[in-house]
């Protein structure tokens, strides 16, 4: 039990960081969604598989952003789901390992998945793409 405690504070503390983090802007859909990604959790693995928090805003109002003069990298919208990712580029892949889904005042935990394809015309799949683009940034 105490072991159990123990690890739901740790994942926690972990989600609830990767919300404040430094996020890096990697792009919009033509809708309103926009992407981003810490450069400081980025990884590559000996087999290719990339790993790093990403961040997701919905309906993001960026005409009233950029009146506002707010970086990119500040966007935020009405919906945001911050996890800590898996990627396969090559079988294109992914799997969540944790992460939280945050909308208005409510807060989901995202559970650990399984490594499942990304759906052609998804969210995941813009953001896959992206991921993918990436190289691993210089410390």
């Amino acid at each position: 039990m105490k072991k159990t405690s123990l690890l739901a504070a740790l994942f926690i503390m972990t989600a609830s960081s990767a919300m404040a983090q430094q996020w890096k802007h990697l792009g919009n859909d033509e809708v309103s969604t926009s992407y981003f990604y810490n450069p400081k959790t980025f990884s590559v693995s000996a087999d290719s598989i990339i790993s790093t928090w990403t961040k997701v805003e919905y309906n993001v109002d960026r005409a009233a952003m950029a009146k506002e003069k707010v970086s990119p990298d500040m966007y935020k919208g009405t919906k945001a789901v911050a996890a800590y990712e898996e990627f396969d580029c090559v079988k294109k892949k992914k799997r969540t390992i944790t992460g939280m889904s945050i909308e208005k005042i409510k807060k989901v935990d995202l559970d650990k998945t399984d490594w499942i394809e990304v759906a052609k015309g998804s969210v995941d799949e813009k953001l896959l793409g992206l991921i993918c683009l990436e190289k691993k940034p210089s410390k």
